[in-house]
């Protein structure tokens, strides 16, 4: 979840709590109950104004006040305040462009492994660094070869799959054969990216992105640049991976009435071409003869392909990762493994630099037992150790040493697997990180980024002396997230106010504005101005939305005006926009118009839309309106359009709203729209949808194949979907799949519905297909070596598609079968297949005992309807340690059945799992037992690892220190 979306769920959620109607926020937020929805849902693109978010904030403590309600979530203004200026900060941070993001060699000029492409095991050679082996080309190569003869067409190309599929070896593959003499640019990171983006690229380039979700995620800057820039005249090629899991993330619909903290990604990646990358070679016949082929030549891939064995998965073995995860389970050496799990901890808690030896020296005993730790006095342990870690076979290793200082010498730290990383983070999600580790790596942290993201993750745990203790450093440089993210840690401590004293006298924003809030509710007005005329000065103004009350207020809209001037006269639309809302605030609207009027007649359209809103005359507003809209400003078109509406012009409203469509406006396309679907006139409101579909909007893509099928034009929907599934877009190849088999058309149903069968939703349709076309033995080969293989999603889909095909006694059959091997999955699906109820709850009971989550809940719930509430509490047990969830069910029924020293323990252990809320709910249990001194250093000073409430500590600025 992105930093925006975050902060709207905590508000969101606050909502809920505190049990208020939106409509009751309308008037203290003084937004429409539209607006406020959309900021509570996360659809909105920037940081909502401090002044809404404290209004809803306020109004909601009053209301859980006067109706008894406890909140879980703080209501400190202060609190709010920094959380608020932390989420601004996190969508402007900017960084140092780096070396690497200029562009100017041509892919042939760059190593394959700096771009991104994995190293490949060693086999009948000494172990190092092999050239990579021969390719073998499958569908979707062949796709992305076709796309990128025509770069013009195809801006943005997005290739998607699991860890080690090979995605970046074929965009590597592509580009080599396709665009071997274009410049490539690789940015760094997403600062990188929009630096060179505002520098201007000079075309035709490449820009490699490899792991996309790194750039976009949280980032809406980097998605507007790369919208703008794949939307601009240059000739351009965006060429990026990422993780299939990622891609159904950004690009899923949130559900009605949730946060849609995605939006600004999904019509970017809609706009995309997007290729899937099996994870299976095993489904292209072609690929998989020509890898017999050219195992014969290659011993690499004969070993690979010997290796992957049943299930297909070539590539992975070609890069070792499932070698390496069978190494890491099932070795005999526990150091090795203690030193790979640190490090993948580390990367876990957001570390993205290799990390040194040091903090694995240092880390690694923490994962052993005593027994474990046991060494003689002169055994070398921690090198040996590292030695297996680093060891390669077949030409790979768990970790891999790396040297950033310039020159030759030992490494200076280490990068793990992939592959394995991913395994070890999936194994242990709900495992808690050992407290020695989180010291060692408050130690051994070094850079910036990894300072801000361990501290955000300590936090989020609160842990606020290691966050605190981590983030120190980049706070003391003056840096805006370090100092955010470090009172952030201080909410309620001591030394909090010491820090926002040092941040304000380094321009700090956020700071600021709180010495100026203190000094107003002091009632020292001349302090307020010196911060608020800092404020001002510092940033143009920007935030003059959330401050020109004060100023109102405090009688300084004069002075303000004098502070913006100098910005103003040096042409900054920023200070302009401020100065109006000075102007406005002090009823001198004429004054603010006259600023506007010359800057809109030289051609400013941001100029010409505010004076509509902003002029008192109604011609004068007309004509501005008119001149917005004429200059292709499509908001203004459908305004111009209603208002032509209100005064009886229906023709030449029509005649607008058709403009305002043609140029892509979506609030123009619904409106005219919506008559014609009234009408039963599908086709002709499928047709409005084109310019957007043009224009690269999957969404208008699909809406128009939905139209047109709902119109009874298969033709038109099919030539839809087929141009999206000819890209290279499994939801579009299964669409087309499925209105295929509507319209009979069965054989060419089937191949699109097999080319979409390399993902869950794709399989599950082919199943469908083949179970209703009286193949269901078929159907059923589809899912048999995944399910017995014990792939959750698969047991479901077979033992439901056994039991249409076969009937319930085979069904039966073969889940007893797998149940009795401990196979949790299949008892909880058991339970469905009997007709005794008792027989059904042992089999419930059975699964929940072993660790299945759903169906321990489930179980709880007929237990505590029984009133048997200790059986609900020990049935919740054994899926706690690995479901969050059911971590949650079981400190609530410890709570409930006054077992509050449990239910208390419990809530520490889901605070180091960054419970929203945590600190607070814990707070309240400790004041519920009497422990009121130990309820307020909670929420003062948090907890140490392992759960324990800190004792008193202080970080404080430098000038304190002395």
């Amino acid at each position: 979840m992105t930093p925006l979306a975050e902060f709207c769920a905590r508000l969101s959620g606050l909502v809920d709590e505190s049990g208020i109607k939106q409509a009751a926020l309308v008037e203290p937020t003084g937004r429409s109950k539209q607006a406020l929805s959309s900021v509570l849902r996360g659809e909105i693109k920037r940081a909502p104004d401090w002044a809404v978010v404290w209004a809803v904030v306020e109004t909601c403590a009053k209301h859980a006040e006067k109706h008894g309600r406890i909140l879980g979530v703080s209501v400190d203004k202060s609190y709010w305040r920094q959380e608020h200026a932390l989420l601004e900060r996190s969508l402007d941070r900017t960084e140092e462009k780096t070396p690497e993001a200029r562009p100017g060699r041509p892919i042939v000029q760059w190593d394959p492994f700096r771009l991104g492409v994995h190293q490949v095991i060693a086999v009948g050679s000494p172990t190092g660094t092999r050239p990579l082996p021969p390719y073998i080309t499958r569908r979707h190569d062949r796709e992305l070869q076709r796309l990128l003869q025509a770069p013009e067409r195809h801006p943005m190309i997005v290739l998607t799959g699991s860890s080690c599929t090979g995605k970046t070896r074929a965009a590597w593959e592509a580009v080599n054969r396709a665009l071997p003499r274009w410049p490539l640019l690789r940015p760094f990171n997403g600062t990188a990216l929009l630096s060179a983006v505002e520098d201007g690229l000079p075309g035709p380039v490449v820009l490699w992105l490899d792991e996309l979700q790194r750039y976009v995620e949280g980032a809406d800057a980097v998605v507007t640049a790369l919208d703008e820039l794949i939307s601009g005249d240059t000739l351009v090629v965006v060429l990026a991976t990422m993780p299939a899991t990622a891609w159904d993330t950004f690009t899923a619909r949130p559900a009605q009435g949730t946060a849609d903290p995605h939006a600004a990604v999904r019509e970017l990646l809609n706009a995309c071409r997007h290729i899937a990358v099996p994870e299976r070679l095993g489904a292209d016949p072609d690929a998989m003869r020509r890898l017999a082929e050219l195992g014969g030549r290659d011993a690499r891939l004969a070993y690979a392909g010997k290796a992957a064995g049943q299930d297909g998965k070539v590539i992975q073995a070609l890069t070792g990762g499932p070698e390496l995860v069978r190494r890491h389970r099932d070795g005999t050496d526990p150091v090795c493994a203690g030193i790979v799990t640190a490090a993948a901890d580390a990367g876990m808690l957001g570390t993205s630099a290799p990390v040194p030896a040091g903090f694995l020296r240092e880390a690694a005993p923490h994962y052993l037992r005593p027994e474990q730790r046991a060494v003689g006095e002169e055994t070398d342990w921690f090198t040996e150790g590292l030695a297996a870690a680093t060891f390669q076979v077949h030409g790979v290793a768990a970790l891999t040493g790396v040297r950033e200082q310039p020159g030759m010498g030992p490494p200076d730290g280490y990068r793990t697997h992939e592959f394995l990383a991913q395994h070890i983070h999936g194994e242990r999600r709900w495992v808690r990180v050992p407290a020695g580790v989180w010291e060692a790596l408050a130690r051994w942290v070094s850079t910036d980024e990894d300072r801000l993201a361990v501290a955000k993750a300590a936090g989020e745990r609160n842990l606020k002396r290691l966050a605190a203790t981590v983030v120190r450093p980049v706070a003391e440089a003056g840096d805006h997230a370090g100092l955010a993210r470090m009172l952030t840690a201080m909410a309620d401590h001591p030394d909090r106010d010491a820090w926002v004293r040092y941040g304000a006298a380094r321009d700090d924003g956020s700071c600021q504005w709180e010495m100026a809030e203190r000094a107003r509710e002091e009632e020292r007005d001349a302090d307020a101005a010196y911060w608020w005329r800092r404020l001002v000065v510092a940033d143009d103004g920007r935030g003059m939305s959330d401050l020109v009350g004060r100023l109102r207020d405090a009688g300084l809209l004069d002075e303000a005006l004098q502070w913006l001037s100098p910005a103003v006269t040096a042409g900054s639309w920023i200070a302009v926009t401020a100065t109006v809302k000075v102007l406005r605030a002090g009823g001198r609207i004429q004054e603010a118009v006259r600023l506007l009027v010359p800057l809109a007649e030289r051609g400013d359209l941001d100029a010409a839309v505010a004076l509509t809103g902003l002029v008192e005359d109604a011609g004068e507003r007309w004509r501005w309106r008119v001149v917005c809209a004429e200059a292709g400003h499509r908001w203004s078109m459908v305004d111009l359009a209603a208002g032509l509406r209100e005064r009886g012009d229906h023709a030449e409203a029509g005649s607008w709203l058709e403009k305002a469509a043609a140029a892509g406006s979506r609030r123009a396309i619904r409106t005219r729209q919506k008559p014609l679907l009234e009408a039963g006139r599908y086709n002709e409101a499928a047709e409005l949808w084109r310019v957007r579909a043009d224009q690269g909007s999957y969404t208008a893509k699909s809406t128009m194949a939905d139209l047109f099928e709902r119109g009874g034009d298969l033709d038109a929907a099919e030539a839809v979907w087929r141009r999206l599934a000819g890209s290279g877009d499994l939801s579009a190849m299964r669409s087309l799949g499925e209105l295929l088999a509507r319209a009979g058309r069965w054989a060419d149903a089937e191949r699109w519905l097999r080319r979409a069968a390399v993902e869950i939703a794709g399989k599950t349709a082919l199943s469908d297909f083949l179970a209703v076309t009286g193949r269901g033995e078929e159907a059923l080969e589809l899912w048999r070596e995944a399910a017995e293989a014990g792939e959750e999603h698969s047991v479901r889909s077979y033992a439901e598609l056994l039991k249409k095909v076969r009937g319930a006694d085979h069904a039966r059959s073969w889940l007893e079968e797998r149940a009795d091997t401990g196979d949790v999955e299949c008892m909880f699906l058991l339970a469905d297949l009997q007709e005794d109820p008792h027989a059904a709850e042992r089999w419930v009971v059975e699964a929940a005992e072993g660790g299945h989550g759903l169906a321990a809940r489930g179980q709880a719930r007929v237990f505590e309807e029984r009133g048997e509430a200790d059986r609900a509490i020990e049935v919740l047990r054994p899926s706690a340690s690995t479901d969050r969830r059911s971590r949650l069910w079981l400190r609530t029924h410890l709570e409930r059945a006054g077992r509050l020293a449990e239910a208390e323990a419990v809530t520490r252990e889901l605070m180091e799992f960054a419970l929203l809320g945590g600190p607070w709910l814990l707070a309240e249990m400790l004041r519920d037992q009497g422990k009121e001194d130990e309820a307020g250093d909670l929420l003062r000073y948090g907890i140490e690892p392992g759960g324990a409430t800190a004792r008193p500590w202080s970080v404080l600025p430098p000038e304190d220190d002395r």
